[in-house]
């Protein structure tokens, strides 16, 4: 049985990071889920969103970073919200962007 020699971290998040960057950077999309929570963290906002089937399972889960807070501000008055944790329970409507970030 041939072994291979393992490859570095650097190397593997360096593969990782051009398949998406050729696939989804810069692309824009639209995505509409439930509001899990939402909470900001050292200065940025962060909401857990899922969506459900129509039998109340839970299809999918994702964490979204916003980093246009004024613009978030400006929604929640506009929608009459109160703050960012009474978005809680709330299904919203957000055009996205994907970027890659090693850490994550």
């Amino acid at each position: 049985m041939e072994q291979s020699t393992p490859l570095s971290l650097q190397a593997v998040l360096q593969v990782v990071q051009g398949v998406f960057e050729t696939t989804l950077a810069e692309r824009t999309f639209r995505c509409k889920a439930e509001v899990l929570q939402a909470k900001i963290h050292k200065g940025r906002v962060y909401l857990d969103i899922v969506e459900y089937s129509s039998s109340g399972a839970v299809v999918a889960k994702a964490r979204a970073i916003i980093w246009e807070q004024a613009l978030l501000e400006h929604y929640l008055v506009a929608s009459g919200i109160g703050d960012i944790d009474s978005l809680r329970g709330k299904v919203v409507m957000f055009q996205g962007a994907c970027r890659f970030h090693q850490q994550w």
